[in-house]
């Protein structure tokens, strides 16, 4: 049974969404003292920008209905979404999520929902939550690398986000690794995303498997999968790490002599995997001109929806939250 209104009463909330290529995780927590109150994953609808908004509005009445209370209780909501945000509130450079760059997120969704939205993109998100309850706590320089169904870089500098003059910063997918960076396809999603990110591996695997390796994975198989099969010994899915850790552990050193972070934290349904970030570090460790520490997350999948949450509680209309030191 929900719990009664009245042990919200006195207490503002806030929702965090991390809009993510193939699923939506949602959280609805009180602003005093951060408990998560309610939280729901769903599939990312594939009917474009119109639709994904009417998504997300109906993920925050359920999340408020479910917590008994109503919307305009809420204080305001924030989204991570992969891609650059404009000046109008539109993603671009968002291939994985249909549409997204159709309609201005932020006013269409606050105007459905007659709330305070803020948006970001969701690897800068990831940040904010790691330097907030993560493994970047007091951290004052570091950068966070998402892999999943793409793959993004958010970087922390003297304990601001670097946004870049365009708001750009942190768009590694498209670092000249991996595929050829002129072709149709990495000039759309990036060079290292099309061979790095989850798509990457399943076609890595086809290939090999095309080219008549015998291996217990099919052509069709899934990311957790390729990882099962690397941990019993299957020797298609461990080249394909192996080839996967070598571009990731390139692109981390691309990142380490630019910026020298303190740390450099993996996250993502990919990016996270312990298999794959020893894989990284030992890469690493045989190209890095001094020690480069790549820690896992310690948010692990929570890891956007808590950056999120960071991003409703920093809007105008909720308590300010000191940049994330």
């Amino acid at each position: 049974m929900p719990p009664s209104s009245s042990e919200y009463e006195h207490a503002r909330v806030v929702v965090g969404i991390d809009l993510g290529g193939t699923k939506v995780r949602a959280a609805i927590a009180r602003e005093h003292d951060l408990v998560v109150l309610a939280e729901v994953v769903q599939p990312t609808t594939g009917d474009g920008g119109a639709a994904l908004v009417r998504q997300l509005a109906d993920i925050v009445r359920g999340l408020a209905f479910d917590c008994q209370l109503a919307v305009s209780d809420l204080a305001a909501i924030g989204v991570g979404s992969p891609g650059v945000v404009d000046d109008t509130g539109r993603f671009h450079l968002s291939s994985n999520i249909s549409g997204l760059s159709d309609v201005p997120l932020a006013t269409a969704l606050s105007d459905l929902l007659d709330v305070p939205v803020v948006v970001d993109n969701d690897v800068n998100a990831a940040a904010r939550g790691e330097q907030w309850q993560g493994v970047a706590q007091g951290c004052n320089s570091f950068a966070v690398l998402s892999v999943g169904t793409g793959i993004g870089l958010g970087v922390v500098i003297n304990g601001q986000l670097l946004r870049g003059a365009r708001g750009a910063a942190g768009e590694i997918a498209y670092l000249p690794l991996g595929i050829d960076p002129t072709s149709n396809q990495a000039r759309l999603s990036g060079s290292l995303e099309m061979s790095a990110a989850a798509g990457g591996m399943r076609r890595a695997v086809a290939d090999l498997l095309a080219s008549g390796r015998t291996s217990s994975l099919t052509s069709s198989c899934d990311v957790p999968k390729i990882f099962a099969a690397a941990e019993s010994g299957d020797a298609v899915a461990l080249d394909v790490l192996d080839g996967v850790a070598r571009l990731l552990a390139e692109a981390v050193l691309s990142v380490a002599v630019i910026i020298d972070p303190e740390i450099i934290v993996l996250t993502g349904g990919v990016g996270s995997e312990p298999t794959l970030i020893d894989r990284v570090t030992q890469q690493l460790d045989r190209m890095a001109p001094h020690p480069v520490t790549v820690l896992r997350s310690s948010l692990g999948h929570r890891c956007g929806v808590v950056g999120a949450i960071a991003i409703a509680l920093s809007s105008d209309r909720t308590p300010q939250i000191e940049e994330f030191n």
